[in-house]
């Protein structure tokens, strides 16, 4: 038989996960993701993560961020086009790649880096290609049009302007201006700095 004071149950110290320190019931206290921690340590948590996040914004390496948004669009844009040719219809959702390429491939060389002037670059190299991109797609079906009439014509794919803006332009519509916005804002995104919580 157990004695009374075996039953009695003891309360459980509350302890700084960082400090170890015990933390009384009137003591300024802060329970974050690592858990709980006094005063004085979650506030050099705070200055910690300030610090990080000024710092993804110093040294970035551009001309690194450039080539690796350049790839990343490249990627996209042969992903859409490839699978176009491959099932002989223009997904666009599929363009939505070429802004999750873009803005992956910019951090990702830049050394995980993010800046305003990345956001800028991967949206007008994200644009770039979601457009160079649309040029492949209508051409692929310009090409097959014309060979069923008897024309067997071969599109450049580096076109003179003109002709990049005729061919852009067939068929564009409501849902190309929305598939637009989605790559641009996916580049904007993922490049943006990332904010204090």
């Amino acid at each position: 038989m157990q004695s009374s004071a075996e039953r009695v149950q003891v309360p459980e110290e509350t302890t700084c996960t960082r400090c170890g320190s015990v933390l009384s019931e009137s003591q300024d206290r802060e329970t974050t993701t690592e858990g709980i921690l006094c005063r004085p340590c979650s506030n050099n948590r705070r200055s910690e993560l300030q610090r990080l996040v000024e710092e993804q914004s110093w040294d970035v390496n551009y001309p690194m961020a450039l080539l690796g948004a350049l790839l990343g669009g490249a990627t996209g844009v042969l992903a859409w086009w490839c699978i176009t040719v491959w099932s002989n219809f223009a997904f666009g959702a599929v363009a939505i790649l070429i802004g999750l390429a873009v803005g992956k491939g910019a951090t990702f060389l830049a050394g995980d880096k993010r800046s305003r002037g990345l956001q800028v670059m991967s949206l007008g190299v994200a644009g770039t290609a979601y457009f160079y991109a649309t040029y492949l797609v209508n051409r692929t079906f310009v090409q097959q049009a014309l060979a069923k009439g008897g024309r067997e014509v071969a599109l450049s794919f580096l076109p003179n302007p003109v002709l990049f803006y005729r061919v852009v332009s067939l068929n564009l519509d409501v849902l190309d201006v929305l598939f637009l916005g989605i790559v641009l804002y996916e580049a904007w995104k993922l490049t943006a700095p990332r904010q204090l919580r």
